[in-house]
């Protein structure tokens, strides 16, 4: 099977970094290594591929461009959001320790007390995240000071 590996490099930059250092049987775009003849492993490609596009390349959703229309390009999210958004806050997450290699993932979709932000524009993307680990601020001096 021959594929058109500039193009798709050229459709999906982030994933030139991942083909620099590519070997065969790896996928150039999310960096996988699996069989592309065993099923199991198509599987568990396709899933982690998905992942990866998802966060790089967000489609638009409803409940985020609602949420957006609320409280505008940083939405926050709790341990009492939903676990969609959670999830989606864990896997911009775990994109960003893959891709800078950091050396731990800040948030924990079950939730952990740390506060998160999804940053969102208008059509439902999220673009990006944040989170706030509010049990290492003081509480007693007033932001700013």
């Amino acid at each position: 099977m021959t594929k058109d590996w500039d193009k798709l490099l050229d459709e999906r930059h982030y994933a030139r970094e991942f083909f620099d250092r590519w070997d065969d049987g790896a996928c150039p775009v999310c960096n996988l290594t699996y069989v592309e003849s065993e099923p199991d492993d198509q599987r568990t490609h396709l899933r982690c591929h998905r992942a990866v596009v998802n966060v790089f390349e967000p489609k638009p959703y409803p409940r985020i461009a609602k949420l957006f229309a609320a409280h505008g390009r940083f939405i926050p999210v709790t341990i009492i959001s939903s676990l969609a958004l959670r999830r989606r806050v864990f896997r911009i997450g775990r994109a960003f320790l893959r891709e800078f290699g950091t050396d731990s993932l800040q948030y924990d979709e079950k939730g952990d007390g740390a506060q998160a932000f999804i940053i969102a524009d208008a059509e439902g993307r999220s673009l990006g995240a944040y989170v706030v680990d509010g049990r290492n601020i003081p509480t007693h001096h007033p932001v700013g000071s």
